[in-house]
């Protein structure tokens, strides 16, 4: 149960930040630019992955043909689809849909085909539900983002997707005493939706209007992120000034790069490509980097990746950097042997990537990316 005052608080919070990243009185979330131009974007993969499926023309007699889970497949793999992580990460059996890519690849060898196509058609034509669900998941193995996806592209009214580590965040910040991560269920699916569906009402009270089911994911997801992009405290002050002071000073860089670690562990909480979640192994990167910034840019967490430590390196001698939608580009000047050798790929992308990114991202790729 979401405890009112907490939400309250939350609430509040949120519209402050909604307000100073759009310059608008927050309310609603189709007409504040900034809350549409960050969460839009799912309703345009709910249409057009269901576009994709056209899973009302399917028929029993499809099962195990592969037509069905090519669709499936598709659908996953749309450009925008930053909901399912299901680009390659040093390989393609890292991809959370490789069993399914599997077994279309081996069609005339596998059996597996006709399960995939099976269960597909079982969730999107069937009326069973929680079987569905089940089915799925001895299909794929807890792959919570994944399963929950197939789940929203059902029907967006009762199925939300699902990014576990945020929204224990996001829930935990609301009093809610659910945790997701490494809980994939059908039970446990049913509870967080249930969640969102409490806070859409709460959303629905506060606003005075309409709100959907994903309004209220959007919500969550929001103030999952907001604490590391708000305003200098005093200590974050006092590390401007020392900043300002001697910007060159080694000890007092590793005082600023220890603070912008914590903020980036908060706002990532894995490398931002590898999904690694070893804390001992991941750095925090300057996208601008350290000594060309001024005193916000320095510790701001949007100027920042966490990164494994081959990433980090090649992002910090500029034989790596990433587009506008978090594509990873590889200098022409690292030979495919070496970038091979160093798991680097240009089908691996950054897991999310926030406007607030993207003028950082700019510069790297002009003065830090070599471009040959």
């Amino acid at each position: 149960m979401i405890d009112n005052y907490l939400f309250k608080k939350q609430f509040k919070q949120f519209k402050e930040h909604v307000f100073e990243k759009s310059g608008l009185d927050f309310t609603s979330f189709s007409e504040n630019p900034y809350t549409k131009e960050q969460e839009g974007y799912k309703y345009e993969i709910y249409q057009d992955a269901r576009k994709l499926l056209k899973f009302e023309t399917w028929q029993e007699a499809d099962i195990g043909k592969g037509n069905i889970s090519r669709s499936l497949v598709k659908a996953i793999e749309l450009p925008s689809n930053n909901l399912v992580q299901w680009q390659a990460r040093y390989g393609d059996d890292k991809r959370p849909h490789y069993a399914l890519c599997s077994a279309i690849e081996n069609i005339e060898n596998s059996l597996g085909i006709r399960d995939f196509d099976a269960g597909f058609y079982s969730l999107y034509c069937g009326l069973d539900d929680a079987s569905s669900f089940n089915c799925l998941v001895e299909l794929f193995g807890r792959k919570y983002a994944l399963v929950a996806y197939f789940m929203f592209l059902k029907d967006q009214s009762c199925y939300m997707p699902i990014a576990p580590d945020y929204f224990d965040k996001a829930f935990s910040l609301l009093g809610v005493d659910l945790l997701t991560s490494h809980k994939c269920s059908w039970g446990n699916y049913l509870d967080f939706n249930k969640v969102l569906s409490d806070l859409r009402e709460l959303l629905r009270i506060s606003l005075e209007g309409e709100v959907s089911l994903l309004d209220a994911h959007s919500f969550a997801w929001i103030i999952s992120h907001i604490e590391v992009d708000s305003a200098p405290s005093d200590s974050e002050k006092k590390l401007f000034e020392l900043y300002e002071k001697d910007q060159e000073t080694k000890s007092k860089r590793r005082n600023g790069q220890g603070y912008f670690r914590d903020r980036l562990m908060k706002y990532w909480t894995a490398c931002a490509v590898t999904g690694c979640s070893e804390k001992t192994l991941l750095i925090a990167s300057h996208i601008k980097p350290w000594r060309k910034c001024d005193l916000k840019e320095a510790i701001d967490s949007f100027n920042g990746l966490l990164l494994s430590p081959t990433l980090d390196a090649a992002f910090d001698k500029g034989l790596i950097t990433f587009d506008d939608i978090g594509n990873m580009l590889i200098s022409s000047s690292l030979c495919d042997l070496d970038a091979k050798a160093l798991g680097l790929s240009s089908s691996l992308r950054l897991s999310w990537i926030d406007p607030a990114h993207k003028p950082y991202l700019e510069y790297h790729r002009e003065f830090v990316f070599r471009k040959g």
